[in-house]
C-alpha cells in the first residue's frame, strides 16, 4: 500500500501543475486580445484568480513543511488536512477554467493533429471527418454532428463531422492527450455497433431495462479505455489515474461512467495478462502496481473527507427508479461484467484495430534516459552487431557503403513510442523533481517557477520529437532519407 506522505506529494504536484498550466494559457491566450477590455481581464485572471490559486497552495506547501517530520512521513490528521486543502485547489482549479470561456480562436497545435492521425490510422475501415476543440471544463469529450442541422438552408455532402473536445489548459501537453484515443474508439464503436456483438455473449447475465442500460453506457467507457490501453497502455493507465485525480472523482458511480476506480482495476489486470514478462521490468512493475495503490488510496481519503455522490443520477428519476438504477450499478460490478466486457472486447477489437499493446520496454527504457538527458526522441538508432563490423572492415567499393547505411540509419519512433516514454519518464522521476524545485525550495515563489520550468522544457522537448518524428518519416517517403 501507498504511504501518505507519496499520496500527498502525488496529487499535490497534479495541483501545482495544473495552477502552471493554467496560468501559462493565460498568459498565451491574452496576447491574442487587444484594447482596455483585455487589459481588464488580463489583471482580473492573472493577478486575481491566479494569485488565489497560489496563495492556496503555498499555505498547503507551508503546512506540509511543517508536518513532514524526520521520517518523512505524515499523521492521518495531517494527511486529511492537506487532502482536503489540495482537493480545495482542483474545486477552485475547475471554476477558474469554467470563467474564460471568452478565449476564442485558440490555434490548435498541429502535433494534436499528427496524433489524431496516427490514432486514426490503427482503426480498420473508413472513418468520418474530424474536428478538434478547446473545452473550459476539465474533461475529454466527443459527440457526432450533422452540419446540414447546424448549418441552415445547407446541403452538405459527407456532412456528419466528430467533433472532439480536450481541455484547454492542457493544449501544450501531450502526456494527456492520450485520452484523444479514448474519444475517437466512441465514435468508431458508435459506427460499428461493437457493442452490440459482444452483448451476444453474455445472455442472461444481463436482467432488466436497468442492467441494459448501463451495459451500453459503461460498456463503451471499458471498450475505450481497452483501446486506451492497445495504443498507450503504461501511458493511458497512469494519464487515466492522473485525469481522475485531477477531475476530483474516483469514486462516483453515474448512469453514463462507471466509477474511475473500477476502470483502474480493470486496465491492471489487463496490463498484467498483455505484458506476461513485465517481471523481467520491475520499474514498469513497480509503476502500475504504485499508480493503482495511489488511486485506491486517493478513493479512500474522498471518501473520509469530501461531501460527494457515489451514486449521481438524474434528478428526475423517482426514488424507486433510483433504488432500481442503483441496485442494477452494484450488480454489474459484483458480478465482474465490467471486467468480462474488457477481456472480451480486448479479443474482438482485434478485428477491428490494427494496434496491439507495446512489448518493447528495452526500447522505452532508452528513450527514456535520452528524455532525461534532454534529447529530443524522434528517431532511433538499430542496435549493431558484430556482423555489422565485419562488413566495415570488408568495405570495398562506394556502392558497399551505400548498403551500410540500410544498417545504422535511424528509424522514427511512433508517436505512441514517444508519449509512452514520456510517461515512462515522468513517473520515475517526478516526485524528485517535484521535491527538489518546488518542496525543498526555501521560497515558494522561486520553488514555483523552478518548477513551471521544468515542466515547459519538458514539454517542449515532447512536441519538438513528436514533429521531428513525422518530418522524418515524412523525408523517408519521399526516399530522401535512409530506407
Amino acid at each position: 500500500m501507498i504511504d501518505d506522505n507519496k499520496l500527498i506529494k502525488t496529487i499535490f504536484a497534479e495541483a501545482v501543475e495544473m495552477t502552471i498550466r493554467l496560468e501559462t494559457y493565460l498568459y498565451s491566450s491574452f496576447s491574442n486580445l487587444e484594447g482596455r477590455s483585455a487589459k481588464i481581464l488580463e489583471n482580473y485572471y492573472l493577478n486575481g484568480t491566479i494569485k488565489v490559486l497560489k496563495e492556496k497552495l503555498e499555505k498547503n506547501w507551508r503546512y506540509y513543511k511543517i508536518k513532514t517530520n524526520s521520517n518523512n512521513s505524515l499523521s492521518s490528521n495531517a494527511t486529511n488536512r492537506l487532502f482536503k486543502g489540495i482537493y480545495n485547489v482542483f474545486s477552485n482549479l475547475k471554476w477558474a477554467n469554467m470563467r474564460i470561456d471568452f478565449l476564442k480562436n485558440i490555434s490548435i497545435r498541429p502535433e494534436i493533429y499528427l496524433l489524431q492521425n496516427d490514432i486514426i490510422k490503427c482503426f480498420k475501415g473508413n472513418f468520418l471527418n474530424f474536428n478538434i476543440s478547446l473545452k473550459n471544463e476539465y474533461n475529454y469529450e466527443e459527440c457526432l454532428e450533422d452540419l446540414n442541422q447546424t448549418i441552415s438552408g445547407e446541403n452538405i455532402e459527407n456532412s456528419t463531422i466528430i467533433l472532439l473536445f480536450i481541455p484547454q489548459i492542457e493544449i501544450n501537453n501531450p502526456l494527456m492527450w492520450t485520452h484523444l484515443a479514448h474519444e475517437i474508439t466512441h465514435a468508431y464503436e458508435e459506427l460499428n455497433n461493437i457493442l452490440k456483438e459482444i452483448r451476444r455473449e453474455f445472455g442472461k447475465e444481463i436482467e432488466g431495462i436497468h442492467q441494459e442500460r448501463l451495459f451500453e453506457y459503461w460498456g463503451r467507457e471499458i471498450l475505450a479505455d481497452v483501446v486506451g490501453l492497445r495504443l498507450f497502455d503504461l501511458g493511458y493507465y497512469i494519464s487515466f489515474i492522473l485525469f481522475s485525480i485531477r477531475a476530483g472523482d474516483m469514486i462516483t458511480k453515474c448512469e453514463n461512467h462507471p466509477p474511475h476506480l473500477e476502470r483502474i482495476e480493470i486496465m491492471k489486470d489487463l496490463l498484467y495478462k498483455e505484458f506476461r514478462d513485465i517481471r523481467e521490468f520491475p520499474n514498469i512493475k513497480n509503476i502500475i502496481d504504485d499508480y493503482r495503490d495511489i488511486a485506491k488510496r486517493y478513493a479512500d481519503l474522498e471518501k473520509t473527507n469530501v461531501n460527494i455522490h457515489q451514486h449521481y443520477i438524474r434528478n428526475e428519476v423517482n426514488p424507486e427508479e433510483r433504488r432500481n438504477i442503483e441496485n442494477a450499478m452494484e450488480k454489474l460490478i459484483e458480478n465482474g461484467i465490467l471486467k468480462k466486457i474488457s477481456e472480451i472486447g480486448n479479443i474482438k477489437l482485434g478485428n477491428f484495430i490494427k494496434c496491439i499493446f507495446i512489448k518493447d520496454f528495452n526500447k522505452l527504457n532508452k528513450l527514456k534516459t535520452e528524455l532525461k538527458n534532454g534529447f529530443i526522441i524522434s528517431s532511433s538508432r538499430k542496435d549493431l552487431n558484430s556482423s555489422i563490423f565485419d562488413k566495415i572492415d570488408n568495405i570495398r567499393t562506394n556502392q558497399e557503403v551505400y548498403d551500410l547505411f540500410n544498417y545504422i540509419r535511424e528509424e522514427p519512433n511512433s508517436v505512441f513510442e514517444i508519449i509512452n516514454a514520456g510517461w515512462l519518464y515522468r513517473t520515475e522521476n517526478h516526485l524528485g523533481n517535484f521535491e527538489n524545485y518546488f518542496i525543498n525550495n526555501e521560497s515558494f515563489e522561486k520553488g514555483y517557477n523552478d518548477y513551471k520550468n521544468h515542466i515547459l522544457k519538458y514539454d517542449d522537448i515532447l512536441l519538438k520529437s513528436i514533429e521531428n518524428s513525422e518530418l522524418h518519416r515524412f523525408f523517408i517517403e519521399l526516399g530522401d532519407l535512409g530506407g
